[in-house]
């Protein structure tokens, strides 16, 4: 028996009614979603700028393998990548952790995408603390270096 597209699914054969048009969409519908897209344009578009400099900073890791490529054999030109590498990443953790976790200084808080303090004091008080931070993380980076320098050092001796 070959069914129709009018009677197929229906029970009993009895043909399905058609469902009706959609209304026509409103006007006041439509501006309030071209609103919304522009606003997310706006949204995307300053994400974009903020981004920018983050790349920017990242891509310049893309110059620190040239010094590598003119000097490939030497090992004091990788050390200095690898230091440069380590501290960058290192930096970019503290600095996540400090705008985002517990690590904010007293009396700034992040609002709209950007750090704000309350008073000159808390702005003094929160570089202090970056340039702590930063210069603890070279200080600890350094007796990293010196501790496996020591300890190659001592298993496989120092070529002359």
């Amino acid at each position: 028996m070959v069914q129709d597209d009018a009677t197929f699914g229906a029970p009993g054969g009895e043909p399905t009614p058609t469902p009706e048009a959609a209304p026509p969409i409103a006007a006041d519908f439509m501006s309030s979603i071209m609103a919304r897209l522009a606003r997310q344009d706006e949204v995307q578009k300053t994400t974009n700028d903020q981004l920018a400099p983050l790349v920017a900073a990242l891509t310049a890791l893309d110059g620190q393998t040239s010094p590598g490529a003119i000097c490939p054999t030497s090992f004091p030109v990788d050390l200095c990548n690898g230091i440069a590498m380590t501290l960058q990443g290192l930096w970019f953790y503290q600095t996540a952790f400090t705008l985002y976790g517990p690590m904010m200084p007293q009396g700034c808080g992040l609002k709209e995408n950007s750090v704000v303090c309350r008073s000159v004091d808390s702005v003094v008080s929160g570089e202090f603390l970056a340039n702590f931070q930063l210069f603890s993380l070279v200080l600890a980076v350094l007796v990293c270096l010196v501790g496996s320098y020591v300890f190659a050092a001592s298993r496989f001796g120092v070529s002359s």
